[in-house]
């Protein structure tokens, strides 16, 4: 099934993003070509395919991160219609309710407690020269509450905390920001067996919320686990369906550029 023969929305869920025939290249050399790919409220989407695939550069083109050089991409907005600019990407005001999270996040460094970080995923509510009111103190807790952070960490400097907590309190304020859309690049990268399985736990939680994610993973195995569906890029979509579905494909093969007598890396078996 192809991204265009797919019903969207589906029923009891809402658009969050469309891509459309998007295509990016840097310097002239195609990064991605013709990618059609639509987002839902409720779903988990793996995006997955081998190293240099493209997975980064759509996830900063879904954020509006990046200007696509060929086709567009729509977003719900605050009044949940879509909005769509037929001049290829809208500006980053009309995509209000998308969250991105780098691969590389824990690598910063905030001289400021968790709590605080996550309040800033709150600037845009507060507006600029105001100071946060009780509503959005609420928010923040929420939040945090929400990434299974413990409250004894609200209060420490976000550099004395773990790889693992760093990337949920960013996770936080992803959430307080009161993002309908969560873009994920890796963000199992470097956890622990407890702490990946607290992720997804969480991930699972935001989901069932009515949230949309979507995660790269180089692990097909355990991402398959989690997601409603499995987006196999190199380039361009290779397939895109229910996780069993991908796997047993010779397409998911292809993407990856193994041979048919060859299992993947990282799938089940592989």
């Amino acid at each position: 099934m192809t991204e265009k023969d797919r019903r969207w929305p589906a029923e009891g869920q809402r658009a969050l993003a469309k891509a459309e025939d998007v295509a990016v290249a840097f310097n002239g050399t195609p990064v991605l070509e013709g990618i059609n790919l639509s987002l839902l409220s409720g779903e988990l989407v793996g995006l997955v395919g081998p190293n240099g695939a493209g997975k980064t550069t759509l996830l900063r083109v879904l954020a509006a991160l990046i200007q696509p050089t060929e086709g567009r991409v729509s977003w719900q907005e605050a009044d949940r219609s879509l909005r769509q600019d037929s001049g290829g990407i809208a500006p980053r005001r009309t995509a209000p309710a998308v969250g991105y999270l780098p691969q590389d996040c824990t690598k910063f460094q905030f001289p400021v407690s968790a709590w605080d970080l996550v309040m800033m995923g709150r600037t845009r509510h507060i507006g600029a020269g105001r100071w946060p009111a009780s509503h959005d103190a609420e928010k923040v807790r929420q939040a945090l509450k929400s990434v299974a952070l413990p409250e004894d960490t609200w209060g420490r400097n976000i550099n004395k905390l773990s790889g693992g907590q760093r990337r949920m309190a960013m996770l936080a304020m992803l959430l307080a920001s009161e993002s309908h859309l969560l873009l994920l690049d890796e963000p199992a990268a470097a956890l622990d067996l407890s702490g990946h399985d607290r992720l997804y736990g969480v991930l699972n939680d935001l989901r069932e919320d009515g949230i949309g994610i979507v995660a790269v993973s180089h692990d097909l195995a355990a991402i398959a686990a989690y997601a409603d569906r499995l987006v196999a890029l190199n380039r361009r979509v290779w397939a895109s369906g229910e996780p069993e579905e991908v796997l047993a494909s010779e397409k998911i093969l292809k993407c990856y550029g193994v041979e048919a007598h060859h299992q993947v890396p990282g799938s089940p078996g592989g």
